[in-house]
């Protein structure tokens, strides 16, 4: 056994011990505990071009690099970040890395955890960067770690490391979400419209009644993020209109897209996220700044 593959299994049990240790968030060597594991992570995995974050008094104990700087205004704590990220733990226990789901649109002063506060505010400082964080402990999720469901998926007194990119040009990271989508699955024959709106009608309606914006259609229709995961359907087997709604209130995609059919058409719409559901995002399935997928089959046009 070589000195190399010695040393670097040595540091990596070193790493796995001291992420096992559970210490108490108020104590005197919680800064030092999470030190110790910053910096045998970044020898471990032969990190190079790592900082050490020296703003307000050299406290934090992040460690950084900023992979791409940001170009937008300075980012106050009063301002809205839209974010996508990556996480993982350095015992590779944990990892969180769908950036389709990843994603955070809040103020700059209420983003959470703590470490990627500190790293977008003092250290990217502008949207549209990239900055990758090793963040420790305790400005992370500390002694709790995080339970979802009544499982703990990550352990309390876990150091994480992040890549965080805050979007600066809406439209732009929408376009390329949507491109990059079309490409991922091979898709071809889809018409974009001027809002970034992409459409492919797949059957062709046989109905006279125009689609209008108060017009109340019956549909069938499955939504889908950009990751293929399903947040919602409406479907019939027996081919009847399983939702039924004024178009007026739907989302602007459906507005644009389902007068381009008539009843009987069946047409697949991507959409940008402004489009959907915005920077809010709907409840827990559709996170803020989604773009989507709709696969709708127009069955009733009524209109008023």
């Amino acid at each position: 056994m070589t000195k190399r593959i010695i040393y670097t299994t040595l540091t990596c049990l070193t790493i796995a011990f001291l992420t096992g240790c559970r210490k108490s968030g108020d104590s005197i060597n919680i800064k030092q505990y999470d030190e110790d594991q910053i910096k045998a992570y970044i020898q471990a995995r032969g990190l190079t071009g790592m900082q050490r974050d020296t703003t307000n008094g050299d406290t934090s104990g992040i460690y950084y690099q900023i992979i791409t700087p940001g170009t937008g205004n300075l980012l106050e704590y009063s301002d809205k970040a839209s974010l996508t990220y990556k996480a993982y733990n350095f015992a590779s226990t944990y990892s969180s890395t769908d950036t389709v789901v990843n994603h955070i649109n809040n103020y700059v002063g209420y983003l959470s955890p703590k470490g990627i506060q500190l790293g977008v505010k003092f250290l990217l400082k502008r949207k549209g960067g990239k900055i990758r964080l090793l963040v420790p402990s305790r400005s992370a999720y500390g002694v709790s770690g995080i339970t979802t469901d009544n499982v703990k998926v990550l352990q309390g007194n876990q150091c994480l490391d992040y890549t965080i990119n805050v979007v600066d040009d809406q439209a732009a990271y929408d376009e390329l979400c949507i491109q990059n989508y079309l490409k991922r699955y091979n898709l071809s024959g889809y018409t974009r419209t001027a809002s970034g709106l992409y459409y492919k009608i797949t059957k062709v309606g046989t109905g006279t009644d125009v689609v209008g914006l108060y017009s109340v259609v019956g549909v069938q229709y499955t939504g889908y993020l950009l990751n293929q995961t399903s947040f919602d359907s409406a479907n019939n087997s027996d081919g009847t209109a399983a939702f039924s709604t004024s178009l007026s209130e739907a989302v602007t995609g459906w507005q644009e897209g389902l007068p381009l059919i008539t009843a009987g058409g069946k047409i697949t719409l991507i959409m940008p996220s402004v489009s959907g559901y915005g920077d809010t995002g709907s409840g827990t399935t559709i996170p803020a700044f989604s773009c989507l997928r709709f696969d709708i089959n127009l069955i009733t046009v009524d209109n008023p």
